[in-house]
């Protein structure tokens, strides 16, 4: 008796968990409100993809952004800058990873700077060399 009222609940248990993809999908033809796309979306998406292309154009925040760190300087110094477009990966309370690419986007430099101790590494990707190693003043 026992197994067969478990049976029947693991039924029941699978038949309510069993889910119908029909209920998930929205009902246009029901639903006035769900709009099919119209030219005016084309036209927007083409706007933004003009607007993202100019925004391409202008001098990155990001590099403003590398300014301002403490590392700044001693990254200047040691890499060229001109060329090499550097990346915030990481910056927490503990520490901050910059990549650096180049113009085709290959990943050519990089640079660990750990907060608390103000110690930073930079190390060349394309020849696997630690450039520079110190505690920063």
């Amino acid at each position: 008796m026992k197994k067969l009222v478990t049976s029947m609940l693991c039924i029941l248990l699978l038949a309510a968990c069993s889910t119908n993809d029909s209920k998930n999908e929205p009902d246009t033809e029901k639903n006035p409100a769900v709009e099919s796309p119209s030219a005016n979306d084309t036209t927007n998406e083409a706007n933004a993809d003009a607007e993202d292309t100019a925004a391409d154009n202008e001098p990155s925040s990001t590099d403003n952004e590398l300014a301002s760190y403490d590392e700044y300087e001693t990254i200047a110094s040691t890499i060229d800058l001109d060329t090499n477009k550097g990346i915030v990966e990481t910056d927490n309370e503990g520490n901050r990873v910059i990549l650096f690419e180049d113009a085709n986007g290959k990943k050519t430099y990089k640079s660990i700077f750990t907060k608390h101790d103000r110690f930073l590494k930079i190390i060349d990707l394309t020849t696997d060399q630690l450039l520079f190693k110190d505690r920063l003043n």
